[in-house]
């Protein structure tokens, strides 16, 4: 069986009071609404967990790292 993608369903599956919350939160309009609009934060994202040894030319400071999103200011 295929594994139902919880990530979107609308329902807050780990209870902890934010619906669909598995990529991070938008603090700013209350949802899941992720949209970078300054380009700030996924710039400095891609600082600190770019993929390195891919041929791009860039290593993140830790590019093993896992990154929620959370946006709190706007």
């Amino acid at each position: 069986l295929k594994e139902c993608d919880k990530s979107r369903d609308g329902v807050d599956n780990d209870k902890n009071g934010f619906v669909d919350d598995g990529h991070g939160w938008n603090f700013v309009a209350g949802n899941n609404d992720l949209k970078d609009n300054h380009g700030h934060g996924t710039h400095i994202a891609g600082i600190i967990g770019a993929k390195g040894g891919n041929q791009y030319g860039i290593s993140g400071v830790s590019p093993n790292v896992s990154l929620m999103v959370l946006k709190y200011y706007d």
